[in-house]
């Protein structure tokens, strides 16, 4: 439970009490009815309440509700619980990781780059693949995540699990530059420290690529490598352009 639902959600005393409660045959947790006052903690104003705290940040934890509409609202954890889950059917999610968050440029950006693709592969067939290379920078790091309980939100059963991009904070990182084909790695270069990428060292890496597929993949080089890589300053600078225009491969 502590895992699940955090520090201090129930005492030891209370699950001891309800493990007796479901030996003797209990099957579910909710209150039964008591004579005396009835409760008013679900009463439309607080549910009111709660769902503007929630359109205003998904993020907030219980406590921080409970905390919040105090003291107009006297409500518990669990009432407030209750609200969340029955009155505005919504579900505590984890927001799912994607790389980047695209703007509508970059999306209509690759919606482009990927039919260009597609009509490359109806000339070429599936022997396209055999010629593809591509490759990117990219930091190794010593970090500490935000973990998924921290970046849990509420939503209602028809909102969709937000989105959002990763973030790190690292004590240390080391810059990689990675290249691939459909087989495998062909080539990691680590920066040395104190020094950047630029054109000039970026040159550097691809003369060690190129080296690295006629050693690794003998008989590439002569299909006419189809390099992929983004358009960074490095990559699109103009001695990047003739390198590559010298090794004679398809840039995409």
């Amino acid at each position: 439970l502590v895992n699940v639902y955090g520090e201090g959600v129930i005492s030891d005393g209370q699950v001891r009490k309800w493990k007796r409660e479901f030996t003797k045959g209990r099957t579910n947790v909710h209150d039964e009815e008591r004579s005396g006052r009835p409760s008013t903690s679900r009463v439309d104003d607080s549910i009111s309440a709660v769902r503007d705290l929630l359109e205003s940040d998904a993020r907030l934890t219980l406590s921080d509700i409970v905390l919040k509409v105090h003291p107009k609202h006297e409500l518990t954890r669990s009432s407030v619980y209750r609200i969340i889950t029955e009155d505005l059917n919504c579900s505590k999610v984890c927001a799912r990781w994607v790389p980047r968050l695209l703007s509508d440029q970059h999306k209509q950006d690759r919606t482009e780059a990927a039919h260009r693709f597609l009509e490359m592969l109806e000339d070429e067939g599936e022997s396209l693949y055999d010629r593809i290379v591509t490759g990117d920078e990219t930091w190794i790091h010593h970090y500490t995540p935000e973990s998924k309980k921290q970046s849990m939100v509420w939503k209602t059963v028809d909102q969709s699990a937000p989105k959002k991009a990763k973030v790190e904070n690292s004590a240390g990182k080391v810059m990689a530059t990675v290249f691939w084909d459909n087989q495998g790695i062909l080539l990691i270069d680590n920066l040395e420290r104190g020094t950047t990428i630029n054109a000039d060292r970026y040159c550097e890496v691809l003369e060690k690529l190129r080296a690295a597929i006629k050693r690794k993949r003998p008989g590439k080089l002569s299909k006419k490598v189809l390099f992929f890589h983004d358009n960074a300053r490095p990559h699109s600078a103009n001695v990047t352009k003739e390198l590559l225009r010298k090794f004679d491969w398809d840039i995409f």
